[in-house]
């Protein structure tokens, strides 16, 4: 997807997946403790930018999967599903909303409504996904 341009001027940013960020590498031994903050910080950032969009209703169903994207990689794992939800609402066949939904669900210990939307990102034609069934099974 491309970025999205607010009125202002702002680019709100590159779409965000956990796929192409793994949340374990940030967690890595090795990685510095200021680069972590720097990390958290974007990531709130991105939450502002796109809550911006979101208010004014630009784009909607691409913020609120971004802004639960980032919440998740902040471990707000409820606040991930509550935006994530809010994408699948606007777009119903939004499969890798399903599929980070799932992420956070089974995070939470909801292991039968990560299992439901990892199935349905698979519906969806979502590739790749019979690592994450193997683990939420």
């Amino acid at each position: 997807m491309e970025d999205l341009v607010l009125s202002d001027g702002t680019a709100v940013g590159s779409d965000l997946n956990f796929n192409s960020w793994d949340k374990r590498e940030k967690k890595h031994a090795d990685w510095p403790i200021n680069a972590e903050i720097s990390v958290k910080a974007y990531l709130r950032r991105t939450i502002a930018k796109y809550s911006k969009a979101i208010r004014l209703k630009r784009n909607q169903e691409h913020a609120y999967y971004c802004c639960g994207t980032a919440k998740y990689q902040l471990d707000d794992y409820q606040g991930a599903i509550d935006d994530l939800s809010k994408a699948i609402t606007l777009k119903p066949d939004y499969a890798e909303a399903y599929l980070n939904r799932a992420w956070a669900h089974f995070l939470l210990g909801n292991k039968a409504d990560a299992l439901g939307d990892i199935t349905k990102a698979k519906d969806l034609g979502y590739p790749l996904i019979q690592e994450a069934l193997d683990i939420f099974s």
